[in-house]
């Protein structure tokens, strides 16, 4: 209780309660005097100041509340919603539109099984796994909204689904205190990627539901039942068909746990041979053979699954992934060379925004680090329970020597393990002065957070008109209504995907510019003049500013000057978005 004098104190509650308001109140008036203000660090420019300290204190009162009222679940279900909404609110209050132009590449496909009526992974070959694009075409019949709206609507939802998962494995493995602790952190030391409505998303999603599944009933509960089997094959198929890396860590994750059952199981039965006086040990039906049989029974499953889909639907495509990685097995060299390249080699603003995601991953990763340590060497008995979690995040890990995704397989990895890290520095909030230490991560975390989620703005911010511009193009090569250029082998040019992905059409032939020109004779390769009957040109605010960001300065009066050649003709412009067209050369 906290007393102000003979007529006035709070109880925990109620000082709960009351820092929870003020932080509402506080973050209303912070959005009001908000704005869409895209800088070197992304969104962050344009918030006000008041929306941080609006932030701080709800941290701080969530804070205060596990430690002090922990049995009160209604109040901290009310701080969890009220973090969610605080930072996950922003792309619809000052965008508008959907983030990260990644997820049109998703609508692109949602549009297309919304014409024909299926998936068609020789046309589109990311289709090879179809879910997410299946989840997204029932939500829009059924729901009867747009493709666009759907990947701005989805994405809140993944939000809240996050935390019903994030819940699963933290009860799991932690009382009630660490798992609203892991809860806070979670979302306030936020990155952004875990929402996008992209295949890996929900990969990552049923990876996860199918083995905290398996781990919840069988491992840490033994209440394995016909219903948990059911629940498990579900979860992994749909990971299958979703992403294929996913399904890998899948199968991954589960070999690492049942050899580390194996080795458990070993040690603790040798320990209790030789030390049968001086031990009171007792192997629970966990421990013994039977869980790792029960692992490799899953084990064998899953890589039927995966096996099966990747010959008989997936394909070549498939194959050719899978070739890749094995031919890029403990490249270490092209893994490091290849990661600096797409986190460095571009402009100042956007290695600063990566930095700062360094900076945030390595904040984590050393709470996690001694959560473990905590939890792990303070204990004076060693069970199968306290390596499950770092097992996971050492099977995780391992992906980035078995892939050939590029330097994004590191940001993959740690999106696999985010959750993982929460979990193990979640443990802090039970220890006297390591829980200090939390709290004061949990301080800094917010702008943090807004940088690492938002600070790629310049990149993934697709404005209405972009949108717009895209759907009259879309339109304009399907059908040719109104113009005499017919719409078969349209050849487009623009400097990203971003301008392109909003609409998917068959006859769209689409290349990068050349931020380089010297002259509009570079634009159109000469072996390529007369393959095409159509000759498009896209001019773009927006995707000059993301290209800034990201490669190289662009010489914006040599794009503009495309107005004074008389060869090109206007056929759109919307400010912001400019279409031309290049007559027969």
């Amino acid at each position: 209780m906290l007393n102000f004098g003979k007529n006035f104190s709070l109880s925990a509650s109620e000082l709960s309660l009351f820092l929870l308001s003020l932080a509402i109140i506080t973050w209303t008036v912070a959005i009001y005097y908000s704005k869409l203000d895209i800088g070197n660090y992304g969104i962050i420019s344009g918030l006000n100041p008041l929306y941080f300290v609006s932030i701080t204190i709800l941290t701080i009162s969530f804070f205060y509340t596990i430690k002090k009222n922990i049995g009160n679940t209604k109040l901290l279900i009310l701080h969890t919603t009220f973090l969610v909404i605080f930072i996950s609110l922003i792309p619809v209050l000052f965008e508008g539109t959907p983030r990260f132009y990644g997820n049109f590449h998703s609508s692109t496909n949602i549009d297309y099984i919304l014409q024909y009526g299926h998936s068609n992974n020789t046309v589109i070959p990311y289709q090879s796994w179809p879910g997410i694009f299946y989840f997204g075409t029932i939500f829009s019949f059924i729901n009867d909204v747009d493709t666009v709206n759907i990947i701005l609507m989805v994405s809140m939802i993944f939000f809240y689904i996050n935390i019903l998962v994030n819940y699963l494995i933290f009860s799991t493995f932690l009382d009630k205190r660490a798992v609203w602790a892991g809860l806070l952190l979670s979302n306030v030391l936020f990155f952004g990627s875990p929402v996008y409505f992209v295949p890996g998303v929900l990969g990552t999603l049923m990876i996860t539901l199918a083995i905290i599944t398996f781990l919840r009933f069988e491992v840490v509960n033994s209440r394995a039942s016909f219903a948990t089997w059911i629940m498990f094959l579900i979860f992994s198929g749909t990971a299958v068909v979703s992403h294929f890396l996913s399904s890998v860590s899948l199968a991954m994750a589960l070999l690492f746990f049942a050899i580390l059952t194996l080795i458990f199981g070993l040690v603790k039965n040798r320990y209790q041979k030789n030390e049968e006086n001086k031990t009171t040990f007792n192997l629970s039906k966990i421990e013994k053979w039977g869980v790792t049989l029960n692992f490799i029974i899953k084990f064998g499953l899953v890589m039927v699954m995966i096996v099966a889909f990747q010959v008989y639907v997936a394909g070549s495509y498939s194959m050719n992934n899978i070739m890749n990685s094995i031919n890029s097995i403990f490249n270490f060299g092209l893994l490091i060379t290849q990661t600096a390249q797409m986190g460095f080699a571009g402009s100042q603003s956007h290695t600063q925004a990566v930095l700062i995601r360094i900076i945030s991953a390595s904040i984590l990763i050393s709470l996690a680090g001694i959560g473990f340590i905590y939890g792990f060497f303070t204990k004076k008995e060693r069970k199968l329970k306290d390596l499950l979690v770092p097992t996971w995040i050492v099977s995780n890990s391992s992906m980035a020597l078995l892939t050939s995704y590029s330097g994004e397989i590191v940001s993959r990895t740690f999106s696999l393990s985010f959750n993982l890290f929460n979990t193990l520095a979640a443990k802090l909030i039970n220890h006297k002065y390591l829980s200090i230490v939390f709290l004061a991560v949990l301080i800094i975390a917010p702008p943090l957070s807004i940088i690492n989620a938002y600070g790629n703005e310049a990149v993934d911010y697709v404005a209405p008109t972009e949108i717009a511009g895209a759907d009259f193009l879309f339109n304009h090569l399907s059908s040719g209504v109104g113009y005499p250029y017919g719409n078969e082998g349209s050849y487009v040019k623009g400097l990203t995907e971003r301008t392109l992905l909003i609409k998917y059409s068959q006859n769209l032939y689409y290349y990068k510019l050349d931020a380089n020109l010297t002259s509009w004779n570079d634009v159109f390769p000469s072996n390529l003049r007369g393959v095409f009957k159509n000759y498009y040109v896209i001019i773009s605010d927006r995707d000059i500013q993301s290209y800034n960001f990201i490669y190289v300065p662009v010489d914006v009066d040599l794009l503009k000057s495309i107005k004074s050649v008389r060869s090109y003709s206007k056929i759109y412009d919307n400010k912001e978005y400019n279409i031309y067209y290049l007559e027969s050369l």
